[in-house]
């Protein structure tokens, strides 16, 4: 089965400068409006003033009752630095006499990668490797144990359904489950169910769809059927295999799956049970596309690579029954799509008044009000 991408372009989503008049500076040459390399001067309007909120302290030093002391040292097995320095032993860093995690200032060591202040080990053991995705700017994680042996062993699976006879009407179904259920795969997918600890679980959901959704698209792939381990070994995948994954992610958490079907884009997509006032095309499922990152439930109306669109209505296997979405769920996620959708109306009209504009002062204020609609443009597009 031949998929299409999900990842979309808008051509003006970088946010653009004000035109400016003529810049001031202070005595040590820092613009105004900014802080100084001296901490904790900030210039005003071509005068260095003391800042300590906005400018911060000096290197060594702390903020304490609005003024700026001598940080305190600390010490391990490894020497003694400076309040505000790093560790040789990354990412250990020295905060006023705390010796604490610090990954984003101290970095990692060589195969460790730097998440949440801490570092995470991309091979924690012979047979595992670690993969790192985002959630509305989270970071997550899953150390899973995969080899080349088992993913060889779903290369060799012939891609066929065999009939005793006349194939049932709901052959489709059958096979779906026999590639979705093969025994060898379930730890895998199991450990990485497990690796998010979410206490809501349409929440805990969503943050596991984006694993599927974050996996590269594999533009060389043949077409054929790809079982979930195969996407997670290879890290890559097609729509029917990226669906896949998302579709045995659901089950494990219980809830109901389907599997919607575009013949005439050669396209699949996963539905997860709901509310039938939010399911799409009169079934009891809402739509979710695997192949484009921070994708949201019920929203279809994207555009694809190729400027193709998802216009057909599919046909819908119902594979696993179970629990549905929430309510609540679903109407915060019509709240951001109506507001996604009126800032890139918005943007389009902005364009076209910035083009227009007729002096600077207008110019200005298109830009910031277009600026301002591209940062929920982006936020909505990056699920941050």
């Amino acid at each position: 089965m031949g998929c299409i991408d999900g990842n979309i372009q808008f051509n003006n989503s970088t946010q653009i400068t004000n035109i400016s008049g003529v810049m001031v500076y202070c005595s040590d040459q820092t613009p105004s409006g900014q802080c100084s390399d001296t901490k904790p001067f900030f210039c005003d309007k071509g005068v260095l003033v003391s800042n300590y909120k906005k400018c911060g302290c000096a290197k060594g030093e702390v903020l304490e009752s609005n003024a700026c002391r001598a940080g305190i040292l600390c010490t391990n097995e490894n020497g003694t630095v400076n309040h505000g320095e790093c560790f040789s032993s990354k990412p250990s860093y020295c905060n006023d006499g705390r010796i604490v995690d610090n990954s984003s200032f101290c970095g990692c060591p060589n195969g460790y990668l730097a998440e949440k202040n801490l570092c995470i080990n991309l091979y924690p053991a012979d047979g595992y490797k670690t993969f790192l995705w985002t959630y509305k700017g989270e970071p997550y994680w899953a150390s899973l144990s995969i080899n080349e042996e088992m993913n060889q062993y779903y290369e060799e699976i012939p891609r066929e359904y065999l009939c005793a006879g006349d194939c049932p009407d709901n052959w489709e179904v059958d096979y779906y489950h026999q590639v979705l259920e093969d025994e060898l795969q379930q730890q895998a997918v199991d450990d990485l169910v497990s690796s998010v600890n979410e206490s809501n679980s349409d929440e805990r959901l969503q943050i596991l769809l984006a694993f599927s959704q974050s996996i590269p698209y594999d533009w060389s792939a043949t077409g054929d059927i790809e079982y979930p381990y195969q996407v997670i070994y290879n890290y890559k995948g097609v729509c029917n295999g990226k669906t896949m994954l998302g579709a045995l992610i659901g089950k494990k958490l219980g809830y109901g799956v389907a599997l919607f079907s575009y013949e005439n884009e050669s396209h699949m997509a996963l539905g997860i049970k709901c509310p039938a006032q939010y399911a799409s095309y009169n079934s009891s499922y809402c739509f979710i596309e695997m192949t484009a990152n921070c994708s949201r439930f019920t929203d279809n109306s994207r555009v694809y690579a190729q400027g193709i669109r998802i216009i057909s209505t599919p046909r819908i296997f119902e594979i696993y029954d179970g629990k549905a979405l929430d309510e609540n769920t679903l109407q915060e996620i019509t709240e951001e799509l109506a507001d996604f959708r009126y800032a890139e109306q918005r943007i389009e009209v902005l364009e076209e008044l910035i083009s227009d504009a007729s002096s600077v002062q207008q110019y200005n204020e298109y830009i910031e009000e277009y600026n301002s609609y591209v940062e929920i443009y982006n936020s909505f597009l990056n699920c941050s």
